[in-house]
């Protein structure tokens, strides 16, 4: 009678055990547990306390396995940057901008509809709106910091601003405070004016110096202005 009761507690307790097992998995927004692999963020761009992050970054957040674009939503994430007010935080600003969601890499996108401020803390957060295909939801919002760099100056010209006495086939050049992307330094974002007519010319970039040479000689005794425009980028690295 021992021997049999002995048996009776070991396998309820195997059978109790097994219970368990089968009751775990991924829970669903509405907590209702059902059994799969649970959707989790496998990694982020830019990554967490990250620093000097382009103004112009795109957030990518991936997920370790294919989800459900109908979640992919506004309502699912959101990046937030501190408002100070006399140097005190008040509250923090949510940023505005669009999401996109890409099935080949299982990479969520936003798109700020601004520039990021410069040197400032900014924080993303996936929240558990998001599912698979399966209907499995994140187990918890992910949230994670970083801070953007400062944006790149312009901290010497040739010629000088308002020089006079230059040679008729002199270069312009703009030297940078920072390496800077190549392909954004053209014609269209360095460029040279006599008045309101363009002067036609070349542009080329190389360490951090932007160079103008005019097409033909430039006129004696004639004002010109040159202009880089904001849609120069730095380099990412």
């Amino acid at each position: 009678m021992k021997t049999e009761r002995k048996k009776f507690w070991t396998n309820l307790a195997i059978v109790s055990l097994f219970l368990v097992v089968l009751a775990g998995g991924c829970k669903k927004d509405n907590y209702e547990e059902i059994s799969g692999v649970c959707p989790e963020v496998e990694s982020t761009n830019p990554a967490s306390d990250v620093m000097n992050v382009p103004l112009d970054k795109v957030i990518e957040v991936t997920f370790n396995e294919k989800m459900n674009p109908v979640t992919i939503t506004p309502a699912a994430f959101s990046l937030t940057g501190p408002t100070t007010k006399n140097g005190q935080l008040v509250t923090a600003t949510i940023i505005e901008g669009s999401l996109s969601y890409d099935d080949t890499n299982n990479t969520m996108s936003f798109t700020p509809t601004a520039w990021l401020e410069p040197n400032t803390l900014y924080t993303g957060r996936v929240k558990t709106l998001v599912k698979d295909l399966r209907g499995n939801a994140l187990q918890t919002d992910y949230i994670w910091s970083f801070t953007t760099g400062i944006p790149p100056t312009v901290i010497s010209t040739f010629p000088q601003d308002a020089a006079t006495g230059l040679s008729i086939n002199s270069k312009l050049t703009a030297t940078f405070s920072m390496a800077m992307d190549s392909s954004t330094i053209t014609t269209s974002t360095f460029s040279l004016k006599q008045g309101d007519l363009s002067v036609s010319g070349s542009v080329i970039y190389l360490n951090s110096v932007a160079i103008f040479k005019p097409t033909t000689h430039l006129a004696a005794n004639v004002l010109y202005t040159a202009t880089i425009t904001n849609e120069v980028n730095p380099h990412c690295v």
